[in-house]
């Protein structure tokens, strides 16, 4: 959200005047902002209510489940590497060359998020065998 509010103060203030273009419009920052929202708060949603729902649908104790700490900070850092190179391509197109890192940090998290799905899965299988 604050990509948001900040978008008319970076056209108008900085992306404009730096630029010298016409007109206030980057499709970099707007892309930027989409994947903030869409990685960084509608993904974290479902990795974080997901991890927990499988385990209680699986009859795994919460508290006993690993924590995903790992998982948040990869994509984090993915979300921020992505966002940050995106916004610089308007003034470095050098960073078109950085911006698919952030594509195999985010894939590894999400990798370890359904890794620990399937685990807590069978361990409700298990428990359901006893």
């Amino acid at each position: 959200m604050l990509l948001l509010a900040f978008g008319p103060y970076y056209m108008f203030g900085i992306y404009l005047p730096m630029t010298g273009g016409e007109n206030p419009f980057s499709h970099a920052y707007f892309g930027a902002y989409r994947h903030a929202l869409t990685v960084g708060f509608i993904l974290m949603m479902i990795v974080a209510v997901s991890s927990k729902i499988i385990s209680q649908f699986a009859g795994v104790d919460i508290r006993k489940t690993n924590s995903l700490w790992t998982v948040f900070i990869l994509l984090n850092l993915g979300n921020t590497w992505r966002i940050t190179s995106q916004i610089l391509t308007d003034f470095y197109p050098e960073a078109y060359k950085f911006i698919g890192v952030s594509g195999f940090i985010e894939l590894t998290a999400l990798g370890l998020w359904g890794y620990e799905l399937i685990r807590n899965i069978q361990e409700g299988k298990r428990i359901q065998k006893k």
